[in-house]
């Protein structure tokens, strides 16, 4: 039996409102094991369940200098002092989880350990490849760098059978009543399907009384399906630009200052991030936002302080037209779910042959 929980089915029906990238899960906690002061550490994410509230906590210690990173990555010499580290962003999170940090600017020379805490309602079972973006600065001159962790969200589980029965056996013939334990009541989106085992097969919430007639065992089937949340946009990953500001080594090393905008399919502003100054790349939005039909368009643009804002692309999408999309240089990998939660029960009728008579 697997089901979205009844408490679950009536979250996904009262939520929705959209969710920053960096905002709605404070108060971290930083539990770090014995470590080498310069050393790079990130914990591992609790597992979580589809449908059910996640909250969890990842500590992290970042370097204080470039040692650590060479001994990973060959291509970065050793022994260079980080002046600043940042984070960016936090890409490719389960859909309907959000994430803050304590912090997002470091100074190793003071400070090199931090936390990050996860929060919201999975929406979809999966193992998730989750990507740390931050930015390293020495001597003025800043390169991103990804940290990498796996989350896994387990399918959704049933905790209470779908109906109830009454006259689940009898001799010779009986009459069972069945009680829908999971109502709708009048919301749309849910739907039912029953299968009584004798051929008869029902799509009403409240069945009627079915009669067994014969001898037998009859399993009973029971679906509840609920549709109810809709489409949601979860995510919205930059991958690619072709706009930048001017490069002057080593004061300005030419990363745009990077912000975007959604359009509903009127061309109303629903949506405007703030600005991430001297943005690296992948740079990841999260949200919770229900879309209607039609095309939302999608701007990505670079807040030029003396010259106004630059233009980066436009691209649209809407319910069935997401994933990667190009304009020009620019490569938006945009994310919408549709959530659809089941609930499988099923139970068994026995009817027993009607005794013999008695001879007196």
């Amino acid at each position: 039996m697997r089901m979205s929980s009844l408490p679950l089915a009536g979250l996904f029906l009262s939520y929705c409102v959209a969710l920053n990238a960096q905002s709605g899960c404070p108060g971290c906690l930083i539990a770090l094991p014995p470590l080498p002061a310069d050393t790079i550490f990130l914990s591992q994410a609790p597992d979580g369940q589809a449908g059910q509230p996640y909250d969890g906590d990842l500590s992290f210690r970042m370097p204080k200098t470039t040692t650590p990173v060479a001994a990973v990555d060959t291509t970065v010499p050793a022994g260079l002092t980080l002046d600043k580290v940042t984070i960016l962003s936090v890409v490719n999170l389960p859909p309907g989880l959000s994430w803050e940090p304590n912090q997002f600017e470091f100074n190793p020379a003071e400070q090199t350990d931090g936390c990050v805490k996860l929060c919201g309602t999975p929406l979809q079972p999966g193992l998730y490849e989750v990507s740390v973006i931050v930015s390293a600065e020495i001597s003025l001159i800043a390169q991103t760098a990804n940290f990498d962790f796996d989350i896994y969200i387990a399918p959704a589980v049933s905790q209470t059978n779908g109906f109830s029965m009454t006259n689940t056996t009898g001799c010779g013939s009986t009459q069972v009543a069945f009680q829908n334990l999971l109502p709708s009541n009048n919301q749309p989106g849910i739907s039912y399907w029953w299968d009584f085992g004798n051929g008869q097969t029902s799509s009403l919430e409240n069945p009627d009384t079915i009669r067994y007639d014969s001898p037998g065992i009859y399993p009973v089937q029971y679906t509840a399906t609920f549709d109810t949340v809709g489409h949601l946009l979860t995510a919205i990953t930059i991958l690619g630009v072709g706009c930048g500001d001017v490069a002057v080594p080593p004061i300005f090393n030419g990363n745009p200052d990077l912000f975007i905008e959604i359009e509903n399919p009127a061309g109303e502003r629903i949506f405007q991030s703030e600005v991430t100054d001297d943005a690296g790349l992948p740079l990841g939005y999260t949200f919770l936002l229900p879309l209607d039909t039609g095309d939302y368009t999608l701007h990505v643009k670079d807040d030029e302080f003396l010259i106004g804002d630059e233009h980066c692309g436009s691209v649209t999408f809407s319910r069935s037209q997401h994933d990667t999309l190009n304009d020009g240089d620019l490569q938006v990998l945009v994310q919408v779910v549709h959530p659809v939660f089941t609930v499988e029960a099923g139970d068994t009728v026995r009817v027993f042959p009607q005794p013999e008579p008695p001879l007196l």
